[in-house]
């Protein structure tokens, strides 16, 4: 069986509300062969106010 290695890439929003994690890596589909480049990604301040405060409006139960 030839099992074919893939680039993929995964986002994940943090629990601080304030940036965006951003991960590219090798795959074979199941294992990560290898992080190819990993980075965080700040919001702007206003972005993650109007966050917050969607939430708070939304009456989600969220604390930071």
């Amino acid at each position: 069986m030839i099992i074919k290695s893939l680039n993929a890439l995964g986002v994940f929003g943090n629990a601080s509300l304030n940036s965006v994690d951003l991960a590219l890596v090798a795959t074979d589909g199941v294992d990560v062969q290898r992080f190819i480049k990993t980075r965080t990604v700040h919001y702007p301040e206003e972005l993650c106010l109007n966050i917050r405060a969607l939430i708070a409006r939304r009456g989600w139960n969220y604390s930071s």
